[in-house]
Parts: structure tokens; C-alpha cells; sequence
């Protein structure tokens, strides 16, 4: 709150017998100003006091009043007025308070407007997630705190192709941007994924009257998708290679000739991938491998979520998400690159039974190597994508999350 007390009136034998304001001048920009009344004990016999508003300012609009008259009953709360500055955001204004024949002026300032944004340009909804929509000053583009509590109204927008109240809901379509704080946060849920129905774009329910101007993200879109990848959009690091020489070896039921592995990926700590929102392309994967995965993967790639997807491991049935990679190299070398750049990669989140942790489960299903699998390359694979989506061919490994998040 910026209250200023420009000139304070002071009090005269002759005012102590009157009415009149504490001051005769205030000076409000954000916030609520208390403007108390004097009143001499021998007049506070329960009267009421009306008081008039006049100015440029204009009530309901540019502030707002807790009340529009005093009353004198020895109460001092009954003879306080708190105004409060709203959506004054043009030029400074006056307003002029009468009670009776005492007056005071208030002068109403020009606020900053609040530039607003979500903090990314897009979200997955697996399960349920939460949004953030923040403030910066919109004349400086610096960093603002809340003068006061804003309360915000999500809307969705009207190319959305998910239904509110069938596909999604929200657990709260109103928030508030506390006093001193610079963001509000919005949670939606699942209630039922439909494909073509999954796509939701949020939009704040603000306007400039109110002081807000469109910052770098003033809709954000968010993918419905089934809960095989619920946590998915963070940084990974390798927790275990599941596909081995020997495991491979296993599954060709000895056939496989000793250069046939020689190219596999194997298990290294330090490979790292990252999946995140894109504020130009949607969705991207980002990896730093020192592994030979580093053959298939690109250290960027744009992705999108595709179906669901069934393979068997072992007798068991699993589902995935697939998501499509937009640049790998599906020949899985260091020397041969593909023409064709886009891949299925199949991923869902398990919960590991001895520690609880929930892991990523990555499956490359998608590719025809040029560095192993080579004997057998006329049996391995699928003409058709993914490629490679059985346990003879697929290359499965486990991802747990970065300890430092």
C-alpha cells in the first residue's frame, strides 16, 4: 500500500466544537486509506453523518468505499471510511469527501499496470497439474509484488477441444495473487480422455479496465493425455540398461552372432534427459548422453504426444505413451545417419517396489540399426512404424529423476 499524507489541518479552538476531517489532504495509488472523522464529544449522540463523493474519480470504478456515512455513537470504527484504489490506470485524479460543511481531498494517483503471464506456453494434464499465472510491472517489465489481493478468473478458450466438466475440471477456477506476492496458481483434473478431445487453452479472465496488459504467455495450452506417463516433463538421469548383450542374446535363442551386440547402448550414470515445455514448438527433449545412445538421440528434439501403445515384456502386456520424436537418427550409428528423422518413443512412469520412487520407463521401439541387430536385420523388423516394438528388437532402459531438483 502507497498512502502519502501531503498537508495535515490542524486543529483550532474553534474546529474543536465542529466537524471535520482528521486532515485536509491525503494522497492514495494502491491500497486502502482509513479517512476518519472528527466529531466533538458533545455532538456524538448516535447521529448519522452522510457524506458525498465528488471528483474526476469515479466510484465503482477508479476505488471503492467501506461505507457513505459516519456515524457519531463515541465508537471510534464508526468513524473511520477506508477507501480503496482499484482501476485507476490513466491519470491522477482527485476526489472530494464532504460531511456536512467539512471537506478533505484526496489525491488518487496512476497506477502501474500489471503485465500477466503463465509461466510456460504449455502443460500436460495426465492426471492432474497445476498452472501459474505471474505479474511484472507493465511499465518497467521489472519484477512486482502485489500492492493488495488480486483475484483472477481462469477461462478457457474457445478453441479448446476439451469440455469442461467431461474431459477436465478445475479444483479451483479462481485464485488470488496475495498482497506482496507476484503469482496464483490454478489445478485441473482429469475426468475422462477422449483422442481429439484433448487439448485445453487457459486464458485469464482480465481486461486493461482492470490494469492488465498481455504479457509473454497470456494463454497457455495444456495436452490431456492417459495416465501411462503421468510425470514426464522434468530431467532424468539413467537409473538401469534393462537390454543387455545377454538379454538380447536370450531372446534370439542364441542365433545372434558376437558383432549382432557389439553396438548396443550400455549403462552410464551420467546420461541425462530433459523433457519440457517449448514456448515455440510445444514440446521438447534435450539429452546429454556420453552412452552410444547418443546415436540414436539428438542432443534436441521437438516431440508430440501420440497414442497409446500395447507390447508385450516377456508374457505380460504393458501400455505406453508413445511420444514422436521429431530428429533422431534411426539407424542407431555413429557413422550411417537416417533420412528420416522421426521416431515413436514409447515411455510410461513405474513405481520402483523397493524404494518407492517413481522411474520412467523408456522404450525405443522405433529405429532399424546399422550398428547391431545386423545378421538378423531381414527378421528384426517391421516395415511398418514403430519398427522395432518387440523384445527381440526394442532397446528398454529405466530413468529416475535428477536428485537435484
Amino acid at each position: 500500500m502507497f498512502v502519502t499524507v501531503l498537508v495535515t489541518s490542524s486543529c483550532s479552538k474553534e474546529e474543536d466544537n465542529t466537524i471535520h476531517f482528521e486532515k485536509s489532504r491525503y494522497a492514495l495509488t494502491t491500497g486502502t486509506l482509513k479517512v476518519r472523522l472528527v466529531v466533538p464529544s458533545a455532538l456524538a449522540n448516535g447521529q448519522e453523518i452522510p457524506v458525498t463523493f465528488s471528483g474526476e474519480a469515479v466510484m465503482g470504478s477508479d476505488y471503492t468505499v467501506s461505507a457513505e456515512k459516519y456515524i457519531a455513537d463515541g465508537k471510534a470504527e464508526n468513524l473511520v471510511i477506508n477507501i480503496s484504489s482499484k482501476y485507476n490506470f490513466s491519470t491522477p485524479k482527485v476526489i472530494i469527501m464532504k460531511a456536512g460543511d467539512a471537506q478533505t481531498t484526496i489525491l488518487l494517483g496512476k497506477r502501474d499496470p500489471m503485465l500477466y503471464s503463465f509461466e510456460k506456453a504449455s502443460y500436460v494434464l495426465s492426471q492432474e497439474v497445476t498452472v501459474r499465472v505471474g505479474i511484472l510491472n507493465g511499465r518497467t517489465g521489472e519484477y512486482m509484488s502485489a500492492s493488495e489481493d488480486v483475484e483472477i478468473t481462469m477461462g478457457v478458450d474457445e478453441s479448446s477441444t476439451a469440455v469442461e466438466g467431461k474431459n477436465f475440471e478445475f479444483v479451483n477456477k479462481s485464485a488470488v495473487i496475495k498482497k506482496g506476492s507476484d503469482y496464483c496458481t490454478f489445478t485441473l483434473k482429469t475426468l475422462n480422455y477422449e483422442k481429439g478431445k484433448d487439448k485445453i487453452v487457459l486464458k485469464p479472465q482480465v481486461s486493461e479496465d482492470e490494469g492488465f496488459i498481455e504479457g509473454q504467455y497470456p494463454t497457455t495450452d495444456v495436452t490431456l493425455i492417459e495416465g501411462y506417463a503421468y510425470d514426464l516433463m522434468r530431467t532424468w538421469v539413467m537409473n538401469e540398461m534393462l537390454t543387455t548383450s545377454q538379454s538380447l542374446s536370450d531372446e534370439w535363442w542364441g542365433m545372434l552372432m558376437e558383432s549382432d551386440t557389439e553396438g548396443l547402448p550400455i549403462f552410464n550414470a551420467d546420461d541425462t534427459f530433459t523433457f519440457e515445455s517449448s514456448p515455440y514448438s510445444g514440446f521438447q527433449l534435450t539429452t546429454s548422453l556420453s552412452s552410444s545412445l547418443k546415436d540414436y538421440f539428438s542432443s534436441g528434439s521437438e516431440f508430440t504426444f501420440d497414442k497409446d501403445y500395447d507390447i508385450h515384456v516377456g508374457m505380460q502386456k504393458i501400455t505406453l505413451q508413445l511420444l514422436l520424436l521429431k530428429n533422431v537418427n534411426r539407424f542407431f550409428s555413429s557413422t550411417e545417419k537416417s533420412t528420416d528423422k522421426e521416431a515413436l518413443l514409447g515411455v510410461r512412469n513405474i513405481v520402483d517396489e523397493s524404494t518407492g520412487e517413481v522411474l520412467l520407463d523408456v522404450y525405443i521401439i522405433d529405429h532399424n540399426s546399422k550398428s547391431f541387430l545386423q545378421s538378423v536385420s531381414d527378421w528384426a523388423y517391421l516395415d511398418t512404424k514403430p519398427t522395432a516394438p518387440v523384445s527381440s528388437a526394442y532397446i528398454n532402459f529405466t530413468l529416475k529423476k535428477k536428485k537435484t531438483e
